[in-house]
């Protein structure tokens, strides 16, 4: 039996989530949030981070090993596009630079800043980080995206962790205010609408969008892109 621990607004959280329903396995879900309930997720990481996947009772942490699992295990449809060698070298290579750079900037540099820490920690948002990020740092990122993504499609003809893991951190982005629009970024903007609308992704963020974290955000940050709908 599988039980899945951690919000499903995280993006770390998100890619198991989307791995397991687009593998179509069955699973439970457990929405702990590690800022308010840490003292449930301790025994089963002692790190404090979500995601958690419950294997037969043993705690799985790290989303990339447990995708990894799950692809070894559960191997179609791969989420790595493991039966094209070439090809999973890069998957593998973007979802760790979207897990490092992007998480940084859209995650820890706007969403943290914005929703987490007043939300959650009752701390003042760093608002200097929060504009370098949206005005230097987010751009650049954006702009290389925009000149890299492909005009129909997902990145590597087949969907797969590298579209989760891009799509995953720009949401968060979005969701913080950034500016992610067709007028700005029209390749960008017509990607993750296909990414997006993928059945078992599409499913998981009608979920994610009635939580009240998200209708806030939404509410105060991202009124304008219709593409967080």
């Amino acid at each position: 039996m599988l039980e899945l621990i951690g919000y499903s607004f995280s993006p770390f959280v998100r890619k198991v989530m989307v791995t397991l329903e687009y593998k179509g396995l069955d699973y439970k879900h457990d929405p702990l949030n590690p800022f308010t309930e840490k003292e449930r997720l301790l025994p089963l990481n002692p790190k404090g981070a979500v995601p958690v996947l419950i294997i037969d009772g043993k705690p799985m942490p790290e989303s990339s090993d447990i995708c990894h699992w799950l692809d070894e295990q559960y191997p179609l449809p791969s989420i790595y596009l493991s039966n094209k060698d070439d090809i999973q070298t890069r998957v593998e290579a973007t979802e760790q630079w979207a897990d490092s750079e992007l998480a940084s900037v859209f995650g820890g540099g706007m969403f943290f800043q914005r929703i987490i820490k007043p939300l959650f920690l009752n701390q003042a948002c760093d608002d200097e980080r929060v504009q370098s990020c949206m005005n230097e740092k987010g751009p650049a990122i954006l702009e290389k995206l925009e000149s890299s993504v492909p005009e129909a499609g997902y990145m590597y003809d087949d969907f797969s962790m590298a579209d989760l893991a891009v799509s995953g951190w720009l949401r968060l982005g979005m969701l913080s205010g950034c500016d992610i629009s067709t007028s700005r970024y029209p390749k960008l903007v017509n990607y993750l609408k296909q990414v997006y609308a993928l059945p078992v992704y599409a499913s998981i963020l009608l979920k994610e969008n009635q939580l009240d974290l998200i209708k806030q955000a939404k509410n105060t940050y991202a009124t304008h892109f219709e593409i967080i709908e």
